[in-house]
Order: C-alpha cells, then sequence, then structure tokens
C-alpha cells in the first residue's frame, strides 16, 4: 500500500510542469493530493490515503486556482496595446497610491498593475521602470531599462524617460 502512494505522489509529481504553464488550480490539486494521500495513510493505514488524497486535491485545486499569475509585467516586446483594455482613471489611481507607499515591494506590485490596466501610458512604464531600479535587485536593472526604453518607444520626446536611462546605465 505504502508503494503504491509513493508512486501516486511521484506520478502527480512528474505533471506539475505541464500543469504550471496551463491551471495553477491544477497543481495544487496534485501538490494537495500527494500531500493529503501521505497524510491520511499515516492517520488511517487501511484506507486514509483515498480520502485525504480527495480532501487534499479539492483543497489544493481551490487554493491553486486563486494563486494569482499575473503579478509580473511581460516584458515589453511581448506586450501587445490592443489586447489590453485601457482603463487609464484606474491606472493613475494606482499610480498615485504607489507615490505614497514606502515599501518598495509593494510600489512595484502597484505600477505593474497599473500597467496591466493602462499599457499605452509612457508615463507609468517610466514611474515601473523607475520603481524597478530602486528596488535594487540584480535582474531589476534590466527590466528598469526595458520600462524605461519601452515609455521611450510609446513617446520618443519623453525627456523625463530619457533623462532616467541616461542615469540608470551610467550607474
Amino acid at each position: 500500500m505504502c508503494k503504491r502512494i509513493v508512486f501516486c505522489i511521484l506520478v502527480g509529481l512528474s505533471l506539475i510542469p505541464q500543469a504550471w504553464a496551463g491551471d495553477k488550480g491544477l497543481v495544487g490539486a496534485l501538490i494537495g493530493a500527494g500531500a493529503g494521500a501521505a497524510i491520511g495513510h499515516a492517520v488511517d493505514p487501511t484506507g486514509g490515503s483515498g480520502k485525504g488524497a480527495l480532501i487534499g486535491a479539492v483543497g489544493g485545486y481551490l487554493i491553486g486556482s486563486q494563486m494569482d499569475s499575473g503579478t509580473d509585467v511581460p516584458p515589453p516586446e511581448k506586450r501587445t496595446l490592443r489586447k489590453i483594455a485601457q482603463n487609464c482613471d484606474y491606472a493613475y489611481e494606482l499610480l498615485e497610491e504607489s507615490r505614497r507607499v514606502k515599501d518598495k515591494e509593494r510600489r512595484v506590485y502597484l505600477l505593474q498593475k497599473a500597467v496591466r490596466w493602462c499599457p499605452g501610458s509612457p508615463r507609468l512604464h517610466n514611474d515601473l521602470g523607475v520603481a524597478y531600479y530602486q528596488r535594487g535587485r540584480a535582474y531589476d536593472r534590466r527590466r528598469s531599462s526595458e520600462e524605461l526604453k519601452y515609455a521611450l518607444k510609446l513617446a520618443p520626446d519623453y525627456r523625463t524617460a530619457k533623462l532616467n536611462l541616461q542615469r540608470i546605465q551610467k550607474r
């Protein structure tokens, strides 16, 4: 019985990469089923693994489907302005909120969300680029540069974005 549980868990884990590309709920269900089976078997070796797997799968699916897969903004070259509806009023509310926030992670999150709401705004891309740079992670410098270049692609005469891009390239 224990060997079957281990086998089922391994099969479930092998499906995670394929599922991850699609439905986050499916990933949660696979992980939950494996964990539930192991816990259920530990509690009741005569049949608890089946009940545990079922409960774990349902709970895992519910939690997995709630995972926010849209926190990262795709690189500018993969964005299309026409596919995303523009709601710039809400985006600029997020921009104002981001300016009042001291936490750098929260600021980046708010600006990423604003860019998703209004992808054609050079100002939002400029501010997101600056926020990435200020956050200071190793990979944020490249992301910062991409955002500032994209702001300039949208508005080639945008002086603030030009200056910000020059500043981060000097450092």
